[in-house]
């Protein structure tokens, strides 16, 4: 009999690359989401997943007849219980994309916790939040004695003690994690909850989808800013940089997904006042077009200080053009431990260092970095399948080949 796996799939743009290379493991693999389908995400081999309910989806994990082990491809808090539901001699794998390690909101608390936000970014966020305060505070002091004498508010707190004893059961539960980098995992450990082991699982493209383009470095003007709309890109303190340095390239900045909307529209409105001619990408496109869009990109500056846009960094470090990180960034760490070409927000970013290109060797090694890299993981997560299929093997009595 195969190894069958249970993949818990969200509808993201991401889950093909899965896709791709599980299928191409010698295992029985079923994938199955229960979110709701956006028809703005465009998601590759959505014929593989099998869309179910909430309900069949706890039915399924209870029962445990039809597979041996369940990969949760990434981990947000509402998927706590369903991890808690998987019997306890099946195998459970978390491959985690990365927000899912580092975010957290009440009751739930930050897996691994690492200041998110820059100076500007952060007194933002801030502001918004106590713009808030009076009208809570008002509501609070109109309804304090009746929430003093009620007992759903002591019923709120017990609540939120035991979501958080869930989040810990849960991530305790975890037999292997899979860190988009591998610099992650160690940040995982810091936290005595994690007893998983390491497994070798990536989100890479596959190589048939990859091609060996190279920048023109005189048609390509923009500056690529951050990958999203989310606060971690910390779009307003690198905005600044920009402004102080008299960096006066145009900019592309896509914002299609993620964010508060009183944040976008704000650092909308900026791009706008600073860099009028500008590319704000603010709906979703096709994978192709969106690379042709990097294709008119001579650099990158990517504000995160957690693991993310490592995509759209890759792409870029592939095609040739110079990449910005900080310092403290996870990314940039990462990368400069592998040598790469790569160069610091604090230090480097200026207009002559925009405008100089990376010489041929230097974009040789960056694209070196990422050579065989699809193959590689291919051939590590079939490794670990095996030790995994012999931890199986020593509890069954049919055993797995």
């Amino acid at each position: 009999m195969r190894l069958r796996i249970l993949h818990i799939v969200p509808y993201e743009k991401y889950v093909y690359t899965e896709i791709g290379l599980w299928d191409k493991i010698d295992v029985k693999n079923r994938y199955v989401s229960f979110e709701d389908i956006d028809d703005s995400i465009i998601v590759k081999d959505i014929d593989r997943i099998e869309k179910i309910s909430s309900l069949e989806l706890t039915h399924l994990l209870q029962i445990g007849d039809t597979y041996d082990v369940v990969v949760f491809s990434s981990l947000p808090a509402y998927m706590y219980p369903y991890v808690l539901r998987v019997p306890k001699e099946k195998i459970v794998i978390w491959q985690s994309v990365g927000y899912d390690i580092y975010s957290g909101y009440e009751p739930y608390v930050s897996i691994v916790s690492i200041p998110l936000y820059q100076p500007i970014t952060d007194q933002f966020i801030r502001q918004t939040q106590q713009g808030l305060l009076p009208m809570v505070w008002k509501m609070l002091k109109q309804n304090i004695k009746q929430v003093v004498r009620n007992k759903k508010y002591l019923q709120q707190q017990n609540w939120n003690l035991i979501k958080k004893r869930e989040q810990a059961d849960a991530i305790n539960r975890i037999d292997y994690v899979s860190t988009v980098l591998r610099p992650e995992y160690d940040l995982l450990k810091s936290n005595p909850l994690i007893r998983a082991k390491y497994f070798s699982f990536k989100y890479v493209v596959p190589p048939e989808v990859t091609n060996d383009y190279i920048v023109n470095f005189a048609e390509a003007k923009y500056i690529q800013l951050g990958n999203s709309g989310d606060e971690t890109n910390n779009h307003l303190d690198v905005l600044k940089q920009i402004k102080q340095r008299n960096i006066i390239s145009p900019l592309f900045v896509p914002m299609s997904y993620g964010g508060e909307t009183n944040y976008k529209e704000y650092v909308i409105k900026q791009i706008g006042l600073q860099n009028p001619d500008s590319i704000v990408q603010a709906q979703y496109v096709e994978r192709n077009s969106y690379i042709e869009l990097l294709h008119r990109c001579r650099v990158g500056v990517f504000g995160h200080i957690r693991q993310q846009a490592l995509g759209n960094i890759s792409l870029l470090m592939k095609q040739g053009c110079k990449v910005f990180l900080y310092k403290d960034s996870v990314a940039y760490k990462y990368f400069k431990e592998l040598c790469a070409y790569v160069y610091s927000i604090e230090d480097d970013l200026s207009q002559e260092a925009i405008d100089t290109p990376l010489d041929e060797k230097q974009i040789a090694y960056n694209r070196s970095l990422f050579e065989n890299e699809y193959d590689n993981v291919l051939k590590a997560v079939e490794k670990d399948i095996c030790q995994i299929k012999k931890i199986i093997n020593t509890r069954t009595d049919n055993p797995i080949c």
